[in-house]
């Protein structure tokens, strides 16, 4: 495809390593612009030559090139003579074509290639940033391209600058403020690509940052990562050990120095800039909370600061991570409660096979009998151990286990919630999700609530929402309950999704098998009777009644109906009708359409501004812009 279809829903995204094909490489870029009269250029084919027109309706650029591209920063990219160069608005030439081939990159770059190697060059001006010498180049982010010369890998920054030296084998997906980068023996191929498959034990591991700069340098057995990636573990293995792989309990995710697969070697901490702030003297993987490390010397536990500084020293049989201001350690066969500066606040005075984290003034732990119960932060019992299971308290309240069901009690071990419930789940703010197994309708389904549920619907597992209080929010009638944005509940019920706002208000009946999230006040619904688009009211700003209907771009949507495209507006009124082969997404009050297998050009009256006899056609944007949505 000779264009690049600049739409903004579908901005093309390479994963880990994907390999660019410089022959039908198709890279989709959105796009922001606000352009004066007769100053847009939409670049159109014709008769198999690619030229430009503006808004007024005229070409502004005859259709002379074998290839080219959309404007930015006042340039746009052309082949000519199986070669490729830069013009300007006007179609003079800026840079007579040179370039064998051309990958779209970034708003400020591309990469230009020449005599089989890969080079980066400005837009509008075309100066030469990298020369051409790589062979070849992946898109790691959209921000990064990484760039191969023989088996060394570097990284390329979207202004076409180096970040990172070709010192690596291979770069792990960005997830976080940091990535994994691996350093490898080069020295045999085969023994090189296998084990980077594999892993091998010459492999090296450092961290490389958002901006492609090596922070960390490649020289670690292994690097763990904090859940949240706030914090970086660099391993060092005791080259006098077997290697293996880190072990946790079931716990907490706290690391088992006592289980088979346990690593032997030591562990250091660098933060989230790759800044290595203790080197590797732990004999555990530290483990971080309320502002300390959790770390392990010689099979002693202490902590230290977030600074890496020592705090507590390393003297304790045992010892929990910090949280609510205080830790739990062993010493001398007593479960001992200190703060920060190590400090004895309290013990508990109860037998316990284990304790764990504090949690809303209340440390939990397990009685030899193998029951749950808590104590306060002075060690005094505050709920006798009585319970099968036990979780730690959030928002005041803990879910607990009594004769094969759960409840919710308080902070004193009252209950709040009975323990009548086959499931609870905390979905975040105070907010339970609650099930029961029954295959009878329980008392309180939602035909009965509502008055309106579809018959045949099997409550069998169904599900509703209590709060901090047992108050009931949702009637227990839902197959499936999400908490996927503030303010709101999405459900689902027979297979059909519905909303309701957390304070239990209902918005909108599970009718629609698509998903229900609100994105600028505004979900697309599907229905039965086609696709429509509500407001966060429940109000339809569009009625269900189209096949489809695609994100609400700059107040515009596309819409189809019986395989005919048209527009709407933000507040459901059709802009262009249904009539279309197919119709882009609004461009600065202009829509490519498609009719008969050619290309024109509408207004938002609905009138045609070209006549669809193009073979394509891009949307008509500004050749000044500086950058992509």
């Amino acid at each position: 495809m000779a264009l690049w279809p600049e739409l903004p829903e579908f901005r093309y995204f390479c994963g880990m390593f994907k390999f660019i094909s410089f022959c039908s490489i198709v890279f989709l870029f959105a796009l922001s612009s606000c352009g004066n009269n007769g100053n847009l250029r939409g670049c159109v084919k014709v008769d198999g030559k690619y030229g430009y027109v503006d808004e007024t309706g005229s070409f502004v650029i005859d259709p002379q090139y074998t290839n080219a591209w959309s404007f930015i920063n006042g340039s746009a990219v052309v082949e000519s003579g199986n070669k490729y160069g830069l013009i300007d608005k006007d179609g003079k030439e800026i840079l007579a074509p040179r370039w064998d081939s051309v990958i779209p990159f970034s708003a400020q770059c591309f990469i230009a290639g020449i005599n089989g190697r890969f080079g980066f060059a400005a837009h509008g001006s075309g100066k030469e940033l990298i020369k051409a010498q790589y062979e070849q180049v992946y898109f790691y982010t959209t921000d990064l391209c990484v760039v191969q010369k023989g088996r060394a890998l570097g990284v390329v920054n979207a202004s076409g600058e180096l970040v990172c030296p070709l010192v690596l084998q291979d770069l792990k997906e960005m997830t976080g403020p940091l990535a994994l980068v691996v350093m490898q023996d080069t020295t045999d191929a085969e023994d090189m690509l296998l084990a980077l498959i594999q892993g091998g034990k010459n492999a090296r591991y450092g961290l490389i940052n958002a901006k492609g700069k090596l922070v960390l340098e490649p020289k670690y057995n292994e690097i763990f990562t904090s859940e949240n990636g706030r914090w970086y573990f660099p391993f060092v293995q005791d080259s006098s050990q077997k290697q293996a792989h880190a072990a946790h309990d079931h716990e907490d995710g706290e690391f088992d120095e006592h289980h088979p697969d346990a690593m032997i070697g030591k562990y250091g901490i660098a933060d989230s800039s790759g800044k290595l702030i203790v080197e590797p003297v732990y004999d555990q993987q530290p483990v971080f909370g309320d502002g300390m490390f959790r770390v392990s010397k010689n099979g002693k536990y202490g902590f230290a600061d977030a600074a890496g500084k020592e705090a507590v020293p390393a003297i304790y049989a045992y010892a929990t991570p910090f949280r609510d201001g205080c830790a739990v350690v062993t010493s001398g066969g007593s479960n001992i409660i200190i703060d920060k500066s190590g400090k004895t606040i309290g013990s508990i005075r109860t037998a316990s096979s284990e304790v764990f984290k504090a949690s809303c003034g209340r440390i939990r732990f397990r009685a030899p009998n193998g029951k749950y119960g808590y104590c306060d932060k002075s060690g005094n019992v505050v709920v006798q151990p009585q319970f099968e299971a036990a979780d730690d308290y959030v928002f005041n309240r803990a879910i607990v286990e009594m004769n094969g069901r759960y409840g919710l009690i308080d902070r004193e071990g009252q209950w709040v919630a009975q323990p009548e419930w086959v499931f609870i789940y905390s979905l975040g703010d105070g907010f339970f999700h609650v099930k029961e197994l029954s295959k009878d309708a329980p008392a309180d389904t939602l035909e009965q609530t509502l008055g309106y549920l579809r018959t045949g619907i099997s409550t069998a597992g169904a599900g509703g929402v209590i709060d901090t209080n047992g108050r009931r929010i949702l009637p227990v009638a839902f197959d499936e309950i999400y908490y996927l944005q503030p303010g709101y509940f999405s459900v689902e019920a027979g297979g059909y999704t519905g909303c309701f706002k957390t304070s239990g208000e209902l918005v909108y009946k599970p009718l629609s098998t698509s998903y229900i999230y609100f994105y600028q006040g505004r979900t697309a619904v599907k229905e039965d009777s086609g696709m429509g688009m509500i407001d966060n009211k429940g109000r339809y700003i569009v009625k269900p009644q189209y096949d489809s209907i695609g994100i609400m771009y700059n107040g515009f949507a596309v819409m189809s109906r019986a395989g005919k495209f048209g527009v709407l507006d933000s507040t459901g009124n059709v802009i262009i009708a249904p009539a279309y082969d197919e119709v882009q997404p609004v461009v600065n009050g202009f829509a490519v359409f498609k009719q008969k297998n050619k290309y024109g050009y509408l207004t938002l009256k609905g009138s045609e501004l070209f006549a669809a006899r193009f073979d394509e056609a891009s949307p008509l944007i500004d050749p000044m812009r500086k950058s992509f949505e």
